[in-house]
């Protein structure tokens, strides 16, 4: 049973000096690249509200389609109409 404590205690050793590393890792990332994350986000917030401005032209143009996808519907089903009412 000893020997079984003491792997477990090496195992949760070992696990906190690999913990300790990585932590130390982010931090240095963190710390030494925080100002090129920050400039990137500026740079995407500026490139989503470019995005959303070439939405907006695809946007109307999808109601331009869809518009006159329905009026052409509505046209031919009228034609339909009158010409099954005209042959009775």
């Amino acid at each position: 049973m000893e020997e079984f404590e003491k792997r477990f205690i090496d195992h949760m050793d070992r696990d906190d000096q690999m913990f300790d590393h990585i932590s130390t890792s982010i931090d240095k990332i963190r710390d030494n690249h925080l100002a090129h994350i920050q400039e990137s986000m500026g740079r995407l917030q500026i490139d989503s509200s470019s995005l959303t401005s070439d939405v907006a032209w695809l946007k109307k143009f999808f109601w331009v389609i869809a518009t006159a996808s329905m009026g052409s519907l509505i046209t031919v089903i009228v034609g339909v109409f009158f010409r099954l009412a005209s042959r009775t």
